[in-house]
């Protein structure tokens, strides 16, 4: 029960998330790869004071795996940001719950998890779900793909990836401070090599102050997004944690539309039942 807890937490922070995300992209004064970058600042300096004592849990095995999936992360992070930015914070935020129909599927194969069978209606629900936006949005079939669905896929991998670190090796307190003090760098050089950012920073006499308080307060809720993830994760099955999280997708879509004055018609309303209905049957 307490995993279940921490994974609603972790879906309301990333609720948080993506509609901070979208607000700073509104503005405009900051590309997807700064945003993406500057994001993981706060999460990383405390993280980098408080690992040291932490770092004899960490093998070659799982250092490989943590360069590996933060490598992955860091691609999708960009990708989801640039989503928010091409196709809305409503189409943005509710494609990015496949993950669940992803992790399913991966969780089975690489982690011998088994859903109930009512877990797989509601995967397939999903998957319904998102043919509705996918079939009727105006948005190009191509963007979709780019920035919505392909990082999806990457988070799922990342997430299975996570699970079995918890699941062997680490404990989430140990898994999150390592985690986060890996992932700054390597998103970094993801991004400088793949040429998605330049080591160049706009002037902050440029910014806004407004700009400067959102993306702090991206930081801070990604980070506590994150540790209550890896507490949930590491009590209840990869699919189920995911799903209870994939409430932060059709929330986010919503407020996004509500707030930032997108469309909301009836195939996307149709979507957002459906998916939370999913998450209703799942849970």
């Amino acid at each position: 029960m307490d995993a279940i807890f921490y994974a609603f937490v972790s879906a309301m922070r990333n609720t948080s998330n993506s509609l901070i995300s979208t607000q700073v992209l509104r503005f405009k004064s900051l590309s997807a790869g700064s945003v993406t970058l500057v994001s993981l600042v706060p999460a990383f300096l405390i993280s980098l004071a408080w690992s040291i004592q932490f770092w004899n849990s960490l093998t070659l095995v799982i250092l490989s795996l943590m360069v590996l999936k933060n490598t992955l992360y860091g691609v999708a992070f960009y990708l989801r940001f640039r989503g928010l930015s091409h196709l809305g914070g409503f189409q943005g935020s509710l494609l990015a719950a496949s993950q669940p129909v992803l992790v399913s599927v991966l969780s089975l194969g690489v982690l011998g998890e088994h859903l109930l069978m009512k877990q797989w209606f509601a995967v397939a629900l999903i998957t319904v779900a998102l043919l509705v936006p996918a079939k009727f949005e105006k948005g190009k079939h191509s963007d979709i793909l780019n920035f919505a669905l392909v990082p999806a896929l990457l988070l799922s991998i990342v997430i299975v990836i996570d699970r079995w670190i918890l699941v062997n090796s680490l404990s989430p307190l140990e898994f999150f401070v390592l985690d986060k003090a890996i992932l700054f760098p390597v998103v970094v050089l993801t991004l400088v090599l793949s040429g998605q950012h330049q080591l160049k920073w706009t002037a902050p006499a440029k910014l806004k102050s407004s700009t400067w308080f959102w993306i702090c307060s991206l930081g801070l809720t990604w980070g506590l997004a994150s540790y209550t993830y890896g507490v949930s994760l590491a009590g209840e099955k990869t699919a189920l944690v995911t799903m209870i999280r994939n409430l932060a997708f059709p929330a986010a879509a919503l407020e996004s539309a509500l707030l930032f004055g997108e469309q909301l018609n009836k195939s996307r309303i149709l979507s957002l039942v459906l998916v939370d209905s999913a998450c209703a049957i799942a849970i």
